[in-house]
Order: structure tokens, then sequence, then C-alpha cells
């Protein structure tokens, strides 16, 4: 709940007063290709190679074609993000609602546990509780909440809770859900026997398709998952001994093993990391840093300070990273994703960018 009322503080404060541009622009940024000069918190890249960005503050999505020309703008249901295309049809998410339309963006439908319900008058006490994270595998769709794992195999005319931890019915936290050759993934909070505290985390694996579920890590760390490549899955958390952020690889039926130490730039001892990765298809790895500081000085909620932003990458499965510089403008990261060229699309502080990592050694 402190990650997600803290990021959207952020959020919050990153966005206001931005607005959304009907065409997008392309023009160039130090280097960067700027594709869109108005602010988006999450790029999406479709099967095709189509871009999908969002605006919090009005709610509507811009569609561009893969060449990058605009295509179409689409108004969403009180949602910031969409979790998944698939099959023709959008999901939408964010904290308690979820939404589905299956005619482009034209109608939407919205869940609650039990059924469809209209999204003009969802109550929260009726949905889920607070959705993280969204994906499919085979035949369903799983939507990680507050209250463990949901599945639906009816495209969410009826959802099925597949984990639940039963012992103690508070820890069913659910962090972030991936799937990677056809396995299931979840951070999550696990009960376990300790005199100290009976509270960790660690990563769920499920091999049946959210039949059963078994742990294949605890730790002391919530997990994010950074993607995957071939037979490894990738993911990263933050060291609470240490303070340090760590990156840790699974490969097939081996153990997830810690594989390096993420590289974290702090300006005078100050600032903390926020990362985001993608995995490029020919297997390299690329994360963003963005460097902010919070504290509190009177008030409510802490006051937040941006310190830049960088990149990573990493050639051989999170082994070592190499650190790129970017124009010292831009404080923010909010999404990166790989485009079917190759190319990184950033979504920052100051617009959205493509970048191509090609000429970067």
């Amino acid at each position: 709940m402190k990650k997600i009322i803290f990021m959207f503080i952020i959020l919050s404060l990153v966005l206001s007063g931005c607005s959304n541009s009907e065409k997008n622009s392309t023009s160039k940024f130090n280097g960067l290709e700027k594709i869109d000069d108005s602010i988006h918190h999450f790029v999406y890249v479709d099967d095709g190679g189509g871009i999908w960005y969002g605006n919090k503050n009005t709610f509507e999505v811009t569609k561009l074609k893969n060449d990058l020309s605009f295509e179409k703008k689409y108004k969403i249901p009180g949602a910031t993000e969409i979790g998944l295309l698939k099959d023709g049809k959008i999901w939408v998410f964010q904290n308690y609602l979820l939404a589905k339309s299956e005619d482009n963006g034209e109608t939407w439908e919205c869940f609650t546990k039990e059924n469809y319900v209209n999204c003009d008058t969802t109550r929260q006490e009726y949905s889920f509780n607070l959705i993280s994270s969204i994906i499919s595998e085979i035949d369903s769709i799983f939507i990680g909440t507050y209250d463990g794992i949901y599945r639906s195999k009816d495209q969410g005319a009826s959802w099925e809770r597949v984990y639940f931890d039963e012992k103690d019915p508070s820890l069913n936290h659910i962090f972030d859900i991936a799937s990677h050759n056809g396995v299931l993934y979840a951070s999550a909070i696990l009960n376990v026997d300790n005199p100290a505290s009976n509270i960790a985390y660690g990563v769920l694996e499920s091999l049946d398709n959210g039949d059963t579920w078994e742990r294949s890590l605890v730790n002391k760390s919530t997990f994010y998952f950074a993607g995957g490549y071939n037979d490894n899955v990738y993911a990263y958390t933050r060291d609470y001994n240490s303070l340090m952020f760590t990156f840790w690889t699974k490969n097939s039926n081996e153990n997830w093993r810690l594989t390096s130490y993420l590289p974290d730039i702090k300006d005078e001892g100050k600032g903390t990391c926020d990362f985001k990765f993608t995995t490029l298809k020919n297997g390299e790895i690329v994360g963003s840093c963005s460097l902010l500081v919070s504290e509190y000085r009177g008030g409510d909620f802490p006051s937040v300070d941006y310190l830049g932003a960088y990149l990573i990458r990493s050639h051989d499965n999170g082994n070592s990273w190499k650190t790129i510089e970017l124009d010292n403008k831009i404080k923010y990261i909010f999404s990166l994703k790989v485009l079917n060229s190759g190319d990184i699309l950033l979504s920052t502080d100051k617009g959205i960018f493509k970048m191509s990592l090609s000429s970067i050694n």
C-alpha cells in the first residue's frame, strides 16, 4: 500500500499540468527522436508494433501506427494503464477497476469478482482489491491483487481465485505477475515460520496454468519481473540489508540466483532509483533508473525531488551492466519499451522519445 501511495504522489507531481496533443510531433532532443511533446506515464507496444500511450488526467489513449504516425484516440473508463492487448481485446486497470473493450475502444465492460457491471456505476466495495498486474497464458487471463491471484477462462465473465494464503488471509499481496515459456510467476508476501516475524517476500511459480502454486524463492525483499529470454527469466529487487538493488535470474528448472548488483548512481549520497526494465529480442536487457529523493517538509505527504535519469544495459543476462547517460533535462522515466525495429521507446517527463541503441557501443 505504501508503494502505491508513494508512486501515486510521484506521478501526480510529475504529470501535473500536462496535456495530450491531437497529433504526434517528431523532432530532435539532443540526439533523441521526440515522438510526442506531451507527457504520459505508460507506453504499450502491441504485437503488430503499434504504440499506445495514455494521459491519466483525461483518461485518453493515443494510438500510433508502427511507422509512428497518428492513428486514433480512445477514451478509457477511469483507468490509468493498458495492461494487455490480446486477441483484439483491450484490457485496462487501475487500483479497483478492471475493464475490457472488444470493439477497438468504442464501448467498455467493467468487472467485479462476480459479474460485468456498468463502468459508470462501479462501486469499490464490489470490485477487485488493488490490481497490480495482468497477464494472459493459454486461454486464461490472470490478475494479481491485494487479495491474491484471480483467473478467468471466459474473458472476464467469471473469476476464480487460484492463489490465497489460508493460514493468514492478511498476507495475500501480489506485487507483480509474469509469464515466460509457459510458466507463471508471481511476486508475493509470504507467510513463514519465523519467531522474529511471520512475514517474508518471494516468488511463486505455477506450471499448470495457475491450478497450483509453489514457492520458488523466499527473500526479505519485494520482487518485480524484468522480462525473459530463451530459458532465462529475470527479476529485480532492493536488498533491505545493504540498500542495494539486486538483479536475479532463473534458468529453466534451476533455482533463482542473485546475478548482480544494479548500478545505483547517487547525488552526494542522496536519492534512490525507480527502475524499469525491458528485454530486447536479441536477449539484451535494458533498464532505466529515475533518481529521486523524498523528504518530509511538513504537511501530510513527502516532497519529492528528481535528480535525473539514466539507462543501463546488459549483454550477458544481467551479469554485468553498462550505464548510458541521458540529457540532464530528463528527470524521470515512466516507462520504456522495445519497438519491433529494436529501438527503445522512452516515456519521460519531457515527452516520449525513440532511442537507437545500435549507435551506442
